[in-house]
């Protein structure tokens, strides 16, 4: 015979166990929560549910006697509900996100083999021009410096073709004064000069980074990166083009790299002057 204590510790860990809807009542009489504990045994899954010896015992008593009655109604027993997956992010969207970001001056600053630039420069519309001379360089920093001057923004205005060298023209009226033609200045041979691989107007259609390049080749005793891009913006004034300070500071740290390994500059606690 079940007493009254074990019967109602099976009833307590049916209820904590199964988790049955309606719960049952441990302190009803014994007759109204032995019925209960009949109909919560009719709902245990043997492959889910375990009990303690003691509880276990109740239930197989409980059981033998219940096969010699009636049916009795089904208690339902609660199913838990399920909590719906969380969604797994997508790694690959992320990882094409951080693609997109980097930039492509971040590519080249980042590349440091001449493979890795020369790469760049064929999978980029931006280097179309210069893809037939890739195979003429022998060094990373001489290819950086020409693609990163390649992709330097210019203001409006500087975009704009600049006037090709004027020669000597006669006409009916009057005679036009004789213009100096830079380019031809700039062939003379020099005793010292920036290496062949600095753009000319026809690699990137302008001459700002001309007048860069001679004004550190005409660095006067030892001056900083600011009062050369002032003077390199005046003499780009001087030839036609527009006021940019900014412009001409980017193109002259962008050509310091392969200045300095050239011997043609010294940069010594940030100020430059000529080898």
């Amino acid at each position: 015979m079940i007493n009254e204590k074990s019967l109602r510790n099976a009833a307590k860990e049916l209820q904590e166990v199964m988790g049955l809807e309606p719960t049952l009542d441990v302190k009803a009489k014994l007759p109204v929560l032995t019925e209960q504990v009949k109909e919560a045994i009719g709902q245990i899954d043997p492959n889910v549910d375990v009990f303690s010896d003691q509880t276990q015992a109740v239930i197989d008593e409980l059981s033998g006697a219940e096969e010699e009655e009636e049916e009795a109604p089904v208690t339902k027993k609660k199913a838990p509900a399920k909590k719906a997956p969380e969604p797994e992010p997508d790694e690959e969207e992320d990882e094409e996100k951080e693609e997109e970001e980097v930039s492509l001056e971040d590519q080249i600053q980042a590349a440091q083999k001449l493979s890795e630039l020369t790469a760049i420069a064929k999978a980029n519309p931006e280097f179309k021009a210069l893809r037939a001379k890739l195979s003429g360089y022998t060094k990373a920093s001489q290819l950086k410096a020409v693609m990163l001057g390649v992709i330097i923004p210019e203001d409006e205005e500087e975009e704009e073709e600049v006037p090709a060298p004027k020669k000597k023209v006669t006409t009916p009226a009057k005679k036009a004064a004789p213009v100096e033609d830079e380019d031809e200045e700039e062939e003379k041979p020099k005793k010292k000069g920036l290496p062949s691989f600095v753009p000319t107007k026809q690699t990137i259609g302008t001459s700002r980074m001309i007048e860069c390049a001679k004004a550190m080749q005409t660095i006067k005793g030892s001056q900083t990166i600011d009062v050369i891009a002032d003077l390199a913006d005046k003499r780009f004034i001087k030839a036609g083009g527009t006021s940019n300070v900014k412009q001409s500071k980017n193109i002259i740290k962008v050509l310091l790299p392969a200045a300095e390994e050239w011997g043609i500059v010294t940069n010594k606690d940030g100020k430059l002057s000529n080898s």
